[in-house]
């Protein structure tokens, strides 16, 4: 298997794979002159060539496109190269990594019936096997989420900060992958929200989030980290900041959602939270 090769992701059952290779507007393949009496003579050869693994492909286009049909075994999927025959013997493609794109019918994790606390924060979840990753959204009651900034989708999570009495309410996710061109909304569960009826103190406690510990993003692009911490009283929150090379510095910021937006260079480095008074609460 090649190393740091892209995924191509192919939404129908036949993909045709283009052979492309370095300085292609140099190379041209070789194709011999056909013979002047074609009886008994040798048929010229494929100027392309393609292989996945150890094994040579046949379907091969006249244009060097490769067909590949997709199995229910999933082996047609892998890592494919072509080669162009040339005066100067074989030229190799970029190699590339087929999957065809998918998504399941059914969700394998809904959101729950569940209650929530007023004043603190709550994550609801959701999960289905897709590829690529879908992208989901979600619905409260039949409509679209409310537009409300103390609402983060994050990855297959709804964060709410601050819950509220309107927050109560059914909550499906909504699952769309736009390469396999399918869509699946999961079950309901509803959310209740109370008053917290307790006197007593609760321990600071960090909800637990799907988010990628090392985060790849782009100059301007926005970059949402979340740490949400429930307990009563109110938890303190503390960010801090690790820029490459130097040392670590607090921001002055305490929310449970830090959002960098038209990110820059000067904000890459390591963030980190963690709740004041609570060594062992950090993320």
């Amino acid at each position: 298997m090649y190393k740091d090769v892209p995924i191509t992701w192919w939404s129908s059952p036949r993909a045709s794979l283009s052979c492309v290779v370095p300085d292609a507007d140099r190379i041209v393949a070789r194709r011999p002159p056909p013979p002047l009496n074609t009886d008994d003579k040798p048929r010229p050869r494929q100027p392309y060539l393609w292989r996945k693994g150890n094994e040579d492909l046949k379907r091969v286009l006249s244009n060097g496109a490769l067909e590949v049909l997709r199995k229910k075994d999933g082996s047609s999927e892998g890592d494919y190269q072509c080669a162009v025959r040339h005066t100067a013997g074989l030229v190799l493609g970029f190699p590339l990594r087929l999957k065809f794109a998918y998504l399941d019918k059914q969700f394998s994790a809904h959101p729950e019936n569940t209650t929530a606390w007023i004043g603190q924060p709550y994550v609801l979840s959701c999960d289905i096997n897709s590829g690529p990753a879908a992208t989901v959204s979600w619905q409260k009651d039949g409509d679209a989420l409310p537009n409300n900034n103390r609402y983060h989708v994050l990855k297959n999570q709804l964060l709410i900060l601050d819950v509220q009495k309107e927050d109560a309410g059914l909550y499906r996710c909504k699952a769309t992958n736009s390469y396999a061109n399918r869509t699946r909304i999961s079950h309901g569960g509803r959310l209740q929200v109370e008053y917290y009826s307790g006197f007593d103190h609760v321990e600071p406690s960090m909800l637990p989030i799907q988010q990628d510990s090392i985060i790849t993003a782009k100059k301007r692009d926005t970059v949402i980290l979340a740490c949400p911490v429930t307990g009563f009283p109110k938890p303190t929150l503390i960010w801090q900041f690790t820029p490459p090379g130097e040392r670590t510095g607090e921001l002055e910021y305490v929310g449970e959602v830090l959002t960098l937006q038209i990110l820059d260079m000067y904000e890459e480095g390591v963030y980190s939270c963690h709740v004041e008074g609570h060594t062992n609460l950090f993320k």
